[in-house]
């Protein structure tokens, strides 16, 4: 397949998110002069005018505001994709990524036969959630997998094991079609430091979205378990409230947190995660379940030590006393004793923090998932 004689359309929810995922390797086409374009649900003029400038062809904005998981907002989303699938050249390719466009297009795109990559950055809440209504849904959103994924023309990208096993066993997905690859970051911009930030309060950052299953409830409870026992700390959550996830903490939610656990700070959104990590002296994302945790490949990749739950995507990354720590899901208690772990011997800490790096060197940087994703455009 010759993918410079080819549209290629990136389909994906919002554009900053887009932006932190996908750019290096669209940077990887356009140096090929390869026409690419993106259609996203929500993208700000900023992002719009960066993506303009590095040298996307198009840019299609479907909805008006950031609440793209509103019901009226999907309906939306799936009219264009209707429209604009029967609309579309067999010759153009399309890389989907996250579940709502993945559905709204793949659906459509699957009838017609067009040449798919559906980029799965993770099962996300309805998989791992036990809410009626995720276990309700997620029978449904299996079958809608099923048939997109099967298409002659459709590939599939993973980012771990556990995703890959319920594609290929239980779906029943071709394993040719199938590529389990991780996420790469820019090891120019995410710079090693030599030295770890040891401190008399040392911080621990929790770089995640308000959300219930990011684990924050139970590093906030890991965190006072610290207090309690004399352990100097400052735990940061570096998040913001996610209000179109129905699993979000609210303002009350993160009052009542600051309220009951003296040393937890919530810094909010930041922008220079650089500098975050290089603050920091352990990374903590207790999270039920990531496609591969970006933060921890980054905060890898800047020399950090991390802590994670033994999930799906986080264990894929981490491994148990090698590359970090995981603990058992939902585990308060073991949460608080690796973070102790860590604080009390640093010589572990650097170990730990040592090989991370390796890892990340040897298969997380851009360049090298670039290539890995150019390997599936090869397969169409």
């Amino acid at each position: 397949m010759r993918i410079d004689k080819s549209k290629i359309y990136f389909i994906t929810n919002l554009g900053n998110f887009f932006i932190s995922y996908r750019i290096k390797f669209v940077e990887k086409l356009i140096e090929q002069k390869v026409n690419i374009n993106l259609i996203t649900q929500y993208t700000i003029e900023n992002d719009t005018e960066y993506l303009k400038k590095i040298g996307f062809h198009s840019i299609l904005r479907i909805l008006n505001n950031s609440n793209y998981s509103a019901l009226s907002s999907i309906l939306k989303t799936i009219l264009f994709a209707i429209n604009f699938s029967i609309r579309s050249n067999k010759n153009n390719i399309f890389h989907i990524i996250t579940i709502i466009p993945i559905l709204s297009f793949g659906i459509p795109l699957r009838f017609l036969n067009r040449k798919c990559i559906y980029d799965v950055t993770g099962l996300g809440s309805v998989f791992s959630s036990s809410k009626l209504k995720h276990k309700i849904i997620r029978p449904i959103i299996m079958l809608f997998y099923k048939y997109i994924f099967s298409g002659t023309n459709s590939r599939v990208i993973v980012q771990n094991k556990d995703d890959y096993n319920i594609f290929k066993n239980t779906l029943k997905i071709k394993s040719e079609n199938i590529f389990l690859i991780g996420i790469g970051v820019d090891i120019y911009k995410y710079i090693y430091s030599e030295n770890l930030n040891i401190s008399d309060e040392p911080i621990i950052l929790v770089p995640a979205r308000l959300i219930k299953e990011k684990g924050i409830i139970e590093a906030a409870a890991a965190s006072n378990i610290l207090t309690q026992k004399g352990i100097k700390h400052k735990m940061w959550f570096a998040g913001e409230i996610h209000p179109q996830n129905p699993l979000s903490l609210n303002q009350s939610d993160i009052e009542n947190i600051s309220k009951n656990s003296p040393n937890v700070v919530f810094i909010g959104q930041q922008k220079d995660m650089t500098e975050l990590y290089k603050k920091s002296y352990i990374v903590c994302l207790p999270s039920y379940r990531e496609g591969v945790p970006r933060v921890l490949v980054e905060a890898s990749a800047c020399g950090r030590p991390c802590i994670t739950y033994d999930s799906p995507g986080c264990r894929d990354f981490v491994i148990n006393n090698v590359t970090g720590i995981t603990v058992p899901l939902q585990s308060i208690h073991e949460l608080a004793e690796a973070i102790e772990t860590l604080i009390s011997y640093p010589e572990k800490a650097n170990k730990l923090r040592e090989k991370a790096y390796k890892n990340v060197i040897n298969n997380y940087t851009s360049e090298k998932i670039s290539n890995l994703v150019l390997n599936v455009y090869n397969q169409l």
